[in-house]
């Protein structure tokens, strides 16, 4: 995707990373591993993409599977906030 339809990557993005969330979240029970399930690929995504640092001969990765690799984190982690606000039952404001 480039020029015109350049600015709809999040699109892909979103639905690769809802993929791999729920790919996640059905095999792997447990929060705790879920997120040390996703902690190695998403380092592996950030530090592929550091300045200086020449892991890979191949840097342009299709879909942009490293942001992917990113977002899936911070979606199991969100999810896992999501969880735990829910069994709280102080209210916030009274």
């Amino acid at each position: 995707m480039n020029q015109y339809l350049s600015i709809f990557w999040f699109v892909e993005v979103y639905i690769l990373t809802m993929i791999a969330a729920v790919l996640i979240k059905s095999f792997i029970r447990s929060r705790a591993l879920q997120l040390t399930v996703t902690v190695p690929p998403m380092l592996f995504a950030i530090l592929s993409n550091a300045d200086g640092l020449d892991l890979f001969s191949n840097k342009t990765v299709p879909w942009n599977a490293q942001v992917v690799l990113i977002s899936t984190f911070y979606m199991i982690l969100g999810s896992t906030i999501f969880e735990y606000l829910k069994k709280i039952q102080t209210p916030i404001c009274q």
